[in-house]
């Protein structure tokens, strides 16, 4: 009798156990709020392989698409805060520079790709960062379609 209940308890812990497993950790619950926030702000989310942060993508209009065909921008964050032109592109127009400016300080990389405006960051925000970053991809957007 006593083999028999050891064995009831051993089964039980082990449903228990997987069925506690199955739950998203507090980190996953995290991430599942910021990435629905991004797509009910109207931006697409895009894993970057091999690495821990993402992209988060801001869609050209369809009135933008052609000219946003021949944009060529891309920059980097730097040590001090700031951004870094990526080679090639020439220096950013006024209301660029002020655009990204406003971008949040926590963005790694941001960059014009044929789908649209794309930045990169870790994720380790909030939901109200998602907000920043949506308002920050919109103005630079506008900015870099009114060349500057």
């Amino acid at each position: 009798m006593l083999k028999f209940l050891l064995l009831t308890a051993f089964v039980i812990a082990f449903v228990v156990g997987s069925a506690l497993s199955l739950r998203p950790s507090p980190r996953q619950r995290q991430l599942a709020r910021l990435r629905e926030r991004a797509v009910a702000l109207g931006l697409r989310v895009q894993w970057v392989p091999g690495g821990t942060e993402v992209d988060y993508l801001l869609p050209w209009e369809l009135g933008d698409v052609s000219q946003a065909r021949s944009l060529r921008f891309a920059a980097s964050r730097v040590p001090d805060g700031g951004w870094e032109l990526e080679t090639g592109v020439g220096p950013p127009a006024p209301g660029v520079a002020s655009a990204m400016a406003g971008l949040p300080a926590f963005l790694v990389r941001t960059r014009a790709v044929a789908e649209g405006l794309q930045i990169r960051w870790n994720e380790a925000g909030t939901v109200d960062d998602v907000d920043r970053i949506a308002l920050g991809l919109r103005a630079l957007a506008q900015a870099l379609l009114r060349g500057g």
